[in-house]
């Protein structure tokens, strides 16, 4: 797996003084019993694939059937790869990048900044709230990627949910996501990453200090009002930085590893997240969950082998 091209930096203030972090970087959530952490989510079963591509009726499982308990990759298929045009390096206010025979990603330039990362009325893993200054812009898919993309890259569709190429694509593991970016970035010539967490909820935020970002209604699909069932990417409105689904549809893995207890340990030296770890972080909730798990500071973490029809991705490309 490559490295991605440039580093983000990152300065932590917390309220006893300055962080200073550098980054690179569920799914559903099923009623934990109580010895688990609040902050523990289940994906949505694994193996659930619905015969009519649209509609589903999801079983519970037991309560100690959690995370702990994930459905591992199966053996890969063998993939052929479409012959893709490279496109050149993206720069600042660049927002399409054309793969051929139709598929392009759509990209919004997100300036530096800086944000208040948290929530001191969420969960346990989202305080305490610290000022986080994203140092350098980048680039962000305005969309979850679809399974056309995938498709393209990958040469087949993991998903449960088909029918329509512009849903997003789910099924895919963390490790998935790497192998997927390590070939785009073959096709492109670099610079395509998994959003770090704090690069994914100052993208989410979108200069917003509320729960959502905006009308939850009007951005999101989630268990209340989605069917059930993913929808294809766009279909609701984009919050005011002009990204598409980032409350709900479905989850999106993040870079970072996952630590429920990671924002009160930083210190000058560390980064946002810890260096090593089980599970990976998710964000932004689905069209499984309940509306309060896709608030803008809701943390998730999840087996990096699991597989989830409620758990996509999103791309970052730096420059």
């Amino acid at each position: 797996m490559k490295t991605c091209v440039s580093m983000m930096v990152v300065l932590l203030a917390a309220q006893n003084g300055s962080v200073s972090v550098d980054g690179c970087g569920t799914t559903s959530q099923w009623s934990p019993s109580s010895s688990e952490p609040a902050t523990r989510r289940e994906p949505a079963p694994a193996g659930l694939r619905p015969t009519d591509g649209r509609s589903a009726t999801v079983r519970p499982r037991a309560e100690n059937d959690l995370v702990r308990k994930v459905r591992e990759p199966a053996e890969s298929e063998p993939v052929v790869t479409r012959p893709i045009v490279a496109s050149p390096t993206p720069q600042p206010g660049d927002t399409v990048v054309d793969l051929g025979n139709g598929i392009r990603f759509e990209l919004a330039f997100i300036p530096a900044g800086e944000f208040r990362m948290g929530s001191n009325d969420g969960q346990a893993d989202e305080f305490p709230v610290r000022r986080v200054v994203i140092r350098r812009g980048f680039l962000i898919g305005k969309y979850e990627v679809t399974q056309a993309q995938w498709m393209a890259v990958m040469g087949t569709n993991p998903s449960s949910f088909t029918g329509d190429e512009t849903l997003p694509v789910e099924r895919v593991s963390w490790e998935d996501c790497q192998e997927f970016v390590r070939r785009l970035n073959d096709m492109t010539g670099g610079g395509w990453r998994l959003p770090t967490e704090a690069e994914w909820e100052y993208a989410c935020r979108a200069g917003t200090d509320s729960e959502y970002g905006g009308d939850l209604e009007q951005l999101g699909w989630h268990r209340e009002n989605g069917g059930l069932r993913p929808h294809p990417v766009g279909s609701k409105r984009p919050n005011r930085w002009g990204l598409y689904d980032t409350h709900g549809n479905v989850w999106e893995w993040c870079e970072d590893w996952y630590d429920p207890s990671s924002y009160g340990k930083t210190n000058g030296t560390e980064r946002v997240g810890p260096r090593s770890g089980v599970f990976r972080v998710s964000r932004g909730g689905s069209w499984y969950d309940d509306a309060k798990l896709s608030r803008s500071a809701n943390r998730n973490g999840t087996k990096p082998t699991a597989r989830s029809v409620s758990l996509g991705l999103r791309l970052v490309r730096s420059f």
